[in-house]
């Protein structure tokens, strides 16, 4: 079974001496074992794993065994701080500039990342059409929606049960968290089951499995087991500086959600919400180790590529900001890992910079399907076998039109749309709390780092729809009520809503902590 990985290893070798990776893709396709798939996307990961040091006290054993076989990248980034675009980016193959979904919401509808992919055009679509079994379950894109004609399989999100029963959207963030649930209660735990049973399958064809899992995403909750191995009080807090914003422009201080930041100092929280967050990604680990053993049980583990990586960053405090959304270090970077048998050494960490749109075009590159010309990201194929070669492309995150981050060796550009910049030089402030744009000793590399700064990119997706499961909702959305109308049937639902919460949390009868 190695056989397909050891030719493409012999020409992948090539490449340390300049030859074009494409060697390497035209060998694997003379090849007449293809390779497995398992790509697997957790939603909120930051990059507090182990073996990116960020954090000393996170507990991350399977991700660290599996870069110890691997290739994992320090500085991996997402195409957009949140969930929608960077989802939308990563498997339709345009970044956000092109489809124009650059956020999960705006105003008050969720934007539909499905009026923006286009047929033919989606990353499971290559592998079906290359004859491959497509198995897809959890969350993959933004939500439980997916095109069925994209798979052979798919398992959606189940709702009713992603943060387990009877647990709120801020628990174990902005108030205590629900105790007393079990492995069974989360719908990960049934999402990797689901995937076991795939990867246990025998098929003529190969397999490309897309496993989503919800956590660490909020709530904060988890089996109880993993919060009992994080103390609240021997956690580490990421550094802070208060004076941390008067150097930002206003549209980054714009970004901040100062209202989080008051609700959990004000009631004591910071080291809770930090230990539940660990908790999470613990859980998130063993659930992702669940999947690495069953493909080295089924005899498969070396005839398949793994790639992990989380969908963005997450902030826990560093310049008063907690949650996503913003194109600073902690909102937009993720662990990246990759294993290819035969072609990734072991144990090598990659400096450059990279972003997530690497993710389609790689994966192109190691199957030997071609790549649509439509994809605009950077395949990191070079990189996988050889870790220290030479990469001169950015990484490239944007959060609104005319709002990008570039990433390139040791600096940081950021450019808003008004135009205002923040320039940050990582060799001597990792946590980017001096903002040197427009410094003269900088001058040169905020210049290199601004000429990759999209252009052109079109204005925000023009409709945005959601799929309304609440009737009340929809009317008040609907064009033909008056604004007074649907201001009505909104404060109505609200109240509603806010009744249904109080009566359902007085029937818990659950401890929290």
């Amino acid at each position: 079974m190695v056989t397909f990985f050891r030719r493409a290893s012999a020409a992948c070798a090539l490449l340390a001496v300049g030859l074009s990776s494409a060697l390497c893709a035209q060998d694997v396709e003379r090849s007449s074992q293809r390779p497995n798939v398992l790509m697997i996307i957790a939603d909120d990961l930051n990059h507090w794993v182990g073996h990116l040091g960020r954090n000393p006290d996170t507990r991350t054993p399977n991700l660290d065994a599996l870069a110890k076989e691997g290739v994992s990248f320090r500085h991996a980034y997402a195409a957009a701080p949140t969930c929608n675009p960077s989802r939308t980016a990563l498997l339709s193959g345009r970044r956000p500039g092109t489809t124009g979904v650059y956020q999960n919401v705006r105003l008050i509808k969720e934007v539909d990342w499905r009026q923006y992919l286009r047929d033919g055009e989606r990353l499971p679509e290559q592998f079906k059409a290359a004859g491959y079994r497509v198995f897809g379950a959890g969350k993959l894109y933004h939500g439980t929606d997916y095109f069925e004609e994209d798979w052979t399989q798919y398992r959606p999100l189940d709702r009713a049960i992603h943060n387990g029963p009877g647990v709120d959207a801020n628990d174990g963030f902005l108030s205590p968290r629900v105790k007393d649930l079990e492995d069974e209660d989360f719908d990960d735990f049934h999402t990797t089951r689901w995937c076991g049973k795939r990867i246990e399958e025998s098929g003529d064809a190969p397999f490309f499995l897309a496993c989503g899992l919800y956590k660490p995403h909020l709530a904060f909750t988890v089996p109880d087991r993993f919060h009992d191995r994080f103390a609240p009080e021997s956690v580490t807090l990421p550094s802070f500086a208060t004076d941390d914003l008067t150097d930002v422009p206003k549209l980054g201080r714009a970004r901040v959600r100062g209202n989080d930041f008051r609700q959990i100092f004000g009631r004591g929280r910071w080291r809770k919400v930090i230990a539940n967050y660990l908790a999470a990604v613990n859980y998130t680990d063993e659930n992702i180790g669940y999947l690495i053993e069953k493909l080295r049980e089924s005899g498969q583990y070396d005839n398949t590529i793994i790639v992990v990586f989380g969908d963005h960053g997450w902030h826990f405090g560093e310049k008063g900001q907690f949650r996503k959304n913003t194109l600073w270090e902690e909102g937009t970077r993720t662990p990246y890992i990759w294993r290819v048998p035969g072609l990734t050494p072991e144990g090598a960490l990659v400096e450059a910079p990279v972003d997530l749109m690497s993710v389609y075009p790689t994966l192109m590159e190691l199957a030997s399907i071609p790549r649509p010309d439509h994809v605009e990201g950077q395949s990191v194929a070079t990189l996988l076998g050889s870790p220290e070669a030479e990469w001169g492309h950015p990484a490239i995150s944007t959060i609104d039109q005319g709002s990008n981050a570039v990433r390139l060796g040791p600096y940081r550009l950021i450019e808003y749309s008004d135009g205002t910049r923040e320039f940050y030089d990582h060799e001597s402030d990792p946590l980017e709390w001096t903002n040197r744009a427009g410094e003269a000793a900088y001058k040169e590399a905020e210049q290199r780092l601004a000429a990759f700064l999209p252009t052109d990119q079109i204005t925000s997706a023009p409709e945005m729809t959601m799929a309304l499961r609440k009737p009340a909702l929809e009317r008040a959305l609907s064009k033909s009520l008056s604004i007074p109308q649907a201001l009505i049937s909104v404060l109505t639902l609200g109240l509603v809503f806010a009744v249904s919460g109080f009566v359902l949390g007085r029937r818990r009868g659950r401890e929290r902590a």
